[in-house]
């Protein structure tokens, strides 16, 4: 007999398995988890190397599958198809995509016991109205070519399926059968070697002594005596690999059979709790270590002895980087930090400091010194075996893979380098808009008002003896909200292997650098579209007396009247002047040099009425977003902590794009979201004026 097996991590199970019989008149193939997962089920890989050379029509495919991934989940059908099993068996569950697989056979049987679930594919979507259009059409083609596949085994109607398939519909063994989705309700095969008996539930995570005397227990029952080994032409000892096994004439009592194989479940599950017990144990009592690296051990079915070796590991590492640790301050107090934030913090400045040797300078004893010139993959290694794992025989990509493990500080170390190189460049984007708005935050996306108050009341005279008056303010309201904006990024374990920093470093960055341009963007598309306020009027307009009734170019006489007008702007009461001093001459680009010249101090007039009187008294804001709206526009601009202007605001506690990853499902590798949080809106006319040039 030989094996062929896929396990793409070490101590857990494969949960695809092919078998042959040693004389090629057969095989078995098993596919038990999730359809496109690698680690708790199986892929398109998986099966088409299982299936590579077997021979068609030879076969039988045992299932059990609660679905997963519809492209992941077609391409193993029709694999499977190619090869035209005998039989395909349900033994637990065949749901949503294991559904589509059970029907890949030249007949489907369902155990007695196990069910079928079919349902409507679904996607998580995110984007703009037509992104998720796209995705719901997608989503009405994939259902179709699922229900050509219900239709052409079952022969029943078309709408009828898609209505069982719109309301989710579970169907027993019989109500398989009964609907056609099944041919057979697959009764107790005496067939146990068509069972692959490394899936049994109670000889999983088992000690290898225990699990081959149970494995021995099951086997017996099927192992032809010496005498009937000889009349098949076999050696004695040998299983006969025939597609129906031969009963021996004589052979073991059932019962004591029976009894045999009760005493060694019994055992292996005593077994199996004491191995619990013991790496609990153990890692309870190592120092450094967290109960959960335990738990995660006992999940992937370690023994106590590598669970042994792996806390060791583990264990020593943690000494070690404590030991380059230790700070002390002016005090001369110890200041302790925990040993994976030093890990994270030098590696993730190690990495930094390649992308960027000036802004993250490695002196003196810095943790990151130990990282330093270590390649992506290199540093993957480092930390797959500081969690615990050994990396022995491991292909790179399954280094890769356990690096990328959120048991392993490699995602974190990634995280942080991804997060500062998109923040470094956001924060020098040009944003010149920064000067001249309010910042603020708000709590959530539900809108928000801004209160415009208005002047103090008049102080009136009181005489003696007399009372004193109540006065009010006058208050208007502005309201806005904030936006949401984002966009996933994938990034591969390849250029993990390949050492592409860039990947990690300059696509978030320039992530980064995008997000402080589409704050520009918003905030000048709003600027420019003169928005309406909450008086119903435009943000420049007579009625608010901030915009010149004839566009002039820059000079002493049109800047004089803008700043004329805002020094007579009044309260909202239109009782007192408030007296607004401009303090930008905001320009496009195109008068940048116009305006750097008319403030200029430089020039020395030769008679008085060559005096510039705004010569050093106002400062110049060019913005190269204002000429797509007017190349000869100019506006004046009072200083936002005298006077409301124009209000920004991002979300409370997310002051600029953040960030999440997580491990990649749909590729190998992390998948990176970046997520902004942006408003804006115009507060208040008064502080702001407007010609539109000539």
């Amino acid at each position: 007999m030989t094996n062929k097996t896929y396990d793409p991590r070490q101590h857990k199970p494969a949960r695809a398995l092919a078998r042959k019989t040693e004389d090629d008149s057969g095989w078995h193939l098993r596919l038990y988890g999730i359809v496109g997962d690698d680690w708790d089920g199986f892929t398109d890989d998986t099966v088409a190397d299982l299936v590579d050379g077997l021979e068609v029509g030879g076969g039988d495919v045992r299932l059990n599958s609660p679905g997963g991934y519809i492209y992941q989940g077609m391409a193993i059908f029709n694999l499977l198809k190619e090869k035209k099993p005998r039989v395909v068996k349900v033994d637990g569950l065949a749901a949503s995509m294991g559904s589509v697989i059970m029907l890949a056979g030249q007949r489907t049987e369902v155990a007695r016991g196990a069910m079928v679930m079919i349902h409507n594919p679904w996607n998580i979507a995110m984007g703009d109205a037509e992104d998720l259009r796209k995705t719901a059409d997608l989503l009405d083609k994939m259902k179709q070519s699922i229900l050509d596949i219900y239709v052409a085994k079952t022969g029943q109607e078309r709408e009828l399926l898609s209505e069982m398939m719109d309301e989710e519909t579970w169907l027993s063994a019989e109500e398989a059968v009964e609907w056609g989705f099944a041919d057979a309700v697959a009764e107790e095969d005496a067939d146990l070697e068509a069972v692959d008996l490394t899936v049994l539930s109670s000889t999983r995570n088992m000690p290898a002594h225990l699990s081959a005397r149970m494995q021995a227990q099951l086997d017996q029952k099927h192992v032809p005596e010496p005498a009937a080994a000889a009349v098949n032409h076999q050696p004695a000892g040998e299983t006969a690999m025939t597609d129906k096994v031969k009963t021996p004439a004589a052979g073991p009592d059932p019962a004591k059979d029976e009894e045999a194989l009760a005493k060694a479940r019994e055992e292996a599950v005593a077994a199996e709790r004491t191995r619990v017990q013991e790496i609990r144990n153990m890692a309870k009592q190592a120092e450094g270590v967290d109960a959960s690296f335990g738990e995660q051990l006992i999940e992937e079915g370690a023994s106590v002895a590598e669970a042994k070796a792996a806390i060791e590991r583990l264990t020593a590492y943690l000494a070690k980087a404590k030991e380059t640790e230790g700070m002390t301050n002016r005090h001369t107090i110890e200041i302790t930090r925990d040993e994976r934030d030093t890990i994270r913090a030098g590696a993730s400045k190690a990495l930094l400091n390649r992308w960027d040797p000036r802004g993250f300078k490695i002196e003196g004893d810095d943790p990151a010194r130990q990282y330093a010139g270590m390649t992506l993959f290199e540093m993957a290694r480092e930390m797959a075996e500081a969690s615990g794992r050994n990396t022995r025989g491991m292909t790179r990509h399954q280094i890769a893979k356990a690096a990328l493990h959120s048991s392993s500080d490699f995602p974190a170390i990634l995280e942080n380098v991804i997060g500062k190189s998109l923040r470094s460049r956001y924060e020098l984007a040009p944003r010149t808009f920064l000067t001249l708005a309010n910042q603020s935050t708000l709590p959530d996306y539900k809108e928000v008002s801004r209160a415009q108050l208005g002047e103090a009341p008049k102080l009136q005279k009181v005489l003696e003896g007399g009372e004193y008056t109540y006065g009010t303010a006058g208050d208007a309201a502005e309201k806005y909200r904030l936006f949401k904006y984002g966009k996933i990024l994938a990034i591969t374990s390849e250029a993990l292997i390949n050492d592409d920093l860039d990947a990690f470093t300059r696509i978030p960055a320039n992530m980064g650098a995008a997000a402080g341009q589409l704050e520009s963007d918003l905030f000048w598309a709003h600027f420019t579209g003169n928005p309406t306020m909450h008086d119903g009027t435009a943000l420049f307009h007579a009625d608010h007396g901030n915009l010149a009734g004839t566009g002039a170019a820059i000079g002493i006489g049109t800047i004089g009247a803008g700043r004329a007008a805002m020094r007579k702007q009044k309260g909202l009461d239109g009782e007192h002047f408030i007296n607004v001093q401009a303090r930008y001459l905001v320009v496009p680009a195109a008068l940048e040099t116009t305006a750097d010249q008319f403030v200029s101090t430089n020039l020395v007039a030769d008679a008085a009425g060559n005096i510039n009187p705004f010569a050093g008294r106002l400062m110049v804001v060019s913005e190269p977003r204002l000429d797509a709206n007017s190349t000869t526009a100019w506006y004046l601009w009072a200083d936002p902590a005298m006077v409301d202007t124009i209000e920004y605001a991002y979300l409370q506690g997310e002051e600029g794009p953040q960030i999440e990853t997580e491990e990649g499902f749909e590729v190998d590798g992390l998948k990176v979201k970046v997520r902004h949080n942006f408003g804006v809106k115009a507060l208040d006319w008064r502080g702001l004026y407007k010609n539109a040039g000539g």
